[in-house]
């Protein structure tokens, strides 16, 4: 019998299909190892960035809190100038987060919660600012130029002798103290993007908020469009020590000055100024007296002095012996800060129709384009006799943007040998550098002040079942219908002034989607709509004008300065102010510009720097006495603020984070 052996073949290997399949299993495991790294990875950057905004939020808002709570007044409006305690004001700038919704949504964007995750930025434009006591045993600091100790002591002390270096003494800072302190938090465009998009590192105050990266598309042309807000802003905040000892004004006797009309007195700028390297030391502390219709002489008035000092200043009119009159700089008090002519960053603005002056207002710049967007529907509310010019037209509009670089802080850079070094630009001007001591934060996207406004309209949308008030974006969707909204109550947080944030879309946003909304004029036009415009701080009034009823800027707002329709002057500014009845009784009585009989328009000085050698006309006496409504200059908002909500937005860029934190604090 014959057997067939057969033999078992054994593989000695893997086969081709066999090895493409491991490989690929290997890779898909590798890959998954990879992508749960990269999670990893991301979610431990994400977290780091969170904890990082999260102290960058609390140090910042504990050290505004800490400064709210010394400050030295309460809310209460007028302050009497009998019991100077200082002042406190917020300034609350025509933008909000509505505006800053409406303008970066793309055209496709239409509800108002697809707005609201439109952009990061929030409102960008407000400023805080107040007189502080420190705590017991602490005290503020700030520098100053050591030319200004030695000018106090040749002022107080009869055998002291004039440093022989005044170059050396003007470039010199020293730090002093005090137990008092103007405070003001701010923010500022910070120009460190070029006009090509590239970012320089250079992170100086600027003047010109770049817009060069294009955010979204908001003109329905698959092209995006820039936002209109500056690419990178800052957080700042300013001390200035009120140090009413100090005697800077100079010696005049020993030192006799030329008339201010005659040559021989060098006009101030900003490299050679008053704190600068001049020539001659006895006129480092003197201004020429600006004279109508000069606008820039009178904004000029003490800026250029703080970029070099942390003292609260204002100025003063001074005799000189040949008979001139120059304006000095002096310190100021807590009785002197509650007239708002002496604060930080106040100026008067001269007409150029040489009528006067207006009152002390804010000293602005960095018009952003969708505020200028706005201006003209806000003054059609104005009641104004005069022809008011479009923003479009050649006016001063110091209202809107944010506090000029001439009001930071420099020093002058030295070489190794203590040399001043020279400016390359102008050799014979010293080297001026920002020192950005000043900056609080560099990736701040919302700095947002709003006051408690008890008679505020809290309004109910029944299509998303929510309540909106004055400052959210369904507010004006209500209003827009025509309709009477349904009020659910009253009461809350809200902008100084939000009735003039109504916002229109951006033009070319008009034109190419054929969004023509209701504006601010139409919806105060409405009787249905009307009455939800008003309250204690909307800034508007419902007036008779004889014929029938009409929504007009408040009387009080007009009269305080803090809004101004003067030809070639345009100024919008309101602001809750403890103000001071000061005005009710020096003597001096302002003037209108308009008709006053049917609306009371805008208020001027009409001689004039006011109290600056001029003088007074006698106050005449009002009928009905009611001291508040028909006092000379009221206060812009004639109700007492009982708490303000301040809230911070932060943002990571690289990690694509932002996170916010409000706070809420008293003024009783």
């Amino acid at each position: 019998m014959k057997t067939i052996n057969s033999r078992v073949r054994t593989s000695n290997g893997l086969t081709l299909i066999e090895v493409l399949i491991a490989t690929t299993l290997t890779l898909l495991m590798m890959l998954a190892l990879a992508q749960g790294f990269k999670a990893l990875s991301d979610g431990v950057s994400e977290g780091r960035s969170k904890i990082h905004l999260s102290d960058q939020l609390r140090g910042i808002s504990l050290l505004l809190n800490q400064d709210l709570q010394q400050r030295t007044t309460d809310g209460t409006t007028p302050q009497l100038s009998s019991a100077p305690n200082g002042y406190f004001k917020y300034y609350d700038g025509l933008m909000s987060d509505y505006t800053a919704a409406e303008y970066n949504r793309p055209s496709t964007f239409a509800t108002d919660v697809e707005m609201l995750t439109a952009t990061r930025w929030g409102d960008l434009d407000d400023m805080l600012m107040f007189t502080a006591k420190a705590r017991r045993g602490e005290s503020f600091k700030g520098k100053v130029p050591r030319a200004l100790l030695r000018i106090h002591e040749l002022n107080t002390n009869p055998t002291a002798v004039a440093p022989s270096d005044w170059n050396e003494e003007w470039s010199t800072d020293v730090v002093i103290s005090s137990d008092l302190a103007e405070i003001v938090w701010f923010m500022v465009p910070l120009e460190n993007v070029v006009l090509s998009g590239v970012d320089t590192g250079v992170m100086a105050p600027s003047n010109v908020g770049y817009d060069v990266v294009a955010i979204v598309d908001r003109t329905n042309d698959s092209i995006p469009d820039g936002d209109g807000i500056p690419d990178k802003m800052a957080l700042c905040r300013r001390v200035l020590l009120i140090r009413p000892d100090l005697n800077i004004a100079p010696n005049i006797a020993s030192a006799p000055l030329v008339n201010a009309t005659l040559p021989g007195l060098p006009m101030a700028s900003e490299q050679g100024s008053l704190f600068g390297l001049m020539s001659n030391p006895a006129n480092r502390l003197f201004y020429m007296q600006p004279v109508p219709p000069s606008i820039g002489g009178y904004r000029n008035i003490c800026e250029n002095a703080y970029r070099r000092c942390d003292l609260s200043i204002t100025t003063e009119l001074i005799t000189t012996p040949s008979g001139g009159t120059m304006l000095a700089y002096r310190t100021n008090s807590l009785t002197s800060l509650q007239d708002p002519q002496h604060r930080f960053a106040h100026a008067f603005h001269s007409l150029p129709t040489g009528e006067g002056t207006t009152l002390a207002s804010l000293v602005l710049s960095n018009n952003l384009p969708l505020i200028s967007k706005n201006f003209g529907d806000v003054y059609t509310l104005s009641g104004s006799n005069y022809s008011v010019p479009s923003p479009s037209q050649s006016v001063t509009l110091p209202d809107a943007g944010f506090v000029p670089s001439n009001f930071f802080r420099v020093r002058y850079l030295k070489n190794r040998d203590g040399s001043i070094k020279p400016n390359p630009q102008a050799t014979s001007q010293p080297y001026l550098d920002f020192t950005l001591e000043e900056i609080v934060g560099t990736n701040i996207t919302a700095f947002d002040l709003k006051g408690y406004d008890q008679t505020a309209p809290i309004l109910y949308d029944a299509s998303i079942d929510v309540v909106v008030g004055p400052s959210d974006p369904g507010f004006w969707r209500l209003l827009e219908t025509g309709t009477a909204p349904t009020e659910a109550a009253r009461g809350g947080y809200v902008d100084a002034g939000w009735a003039f944030h109504k916002y229109e879309a951006p033009t070319e946003y008009a034109s190419a989607n054929a969004d023509q909304r209701p504006t601010l004029a139409d919806i105060a036009s409405n009787t249905n709509t009307r009455p939800f415009l008003v309250s204690d701080l909307s800034g508007v009034a419902i007036q008779n004008n004889g014929s029938a009823e009409v929504l007009a800027v408040s009387s009080f707002l007009l009269r305080s300065g803090n809004f101004c329709v003067a030809p070639g002057v345009l100024i919008c500014q309101p602001a809750f102010d403890t103000f001071t009845d000061i005005y009710d009784i020096d003597g001096e009585l302002c003037s209108f510009i308009g008709s006053p009989a049917t609306f009371p328009t805008t208020k001027i000085y009409p001689e004039g720097l006011r109290r600056y050698g001029i003088a007074p006309t006698p106050n005449t006496p009002f009928s009905p006495p009611d001291p508040l409504y028909y006092s000379d200059v009221p206060p812009p908002f004639p109700v007492n603020l009982t708490s303000i909500q301040v809230t911070l937005r932060v943002e990571d860029v690289p990690a694509g984070t932002i996170q916010q934190i409000s706070l809420i604090h008293s003024l009783d």
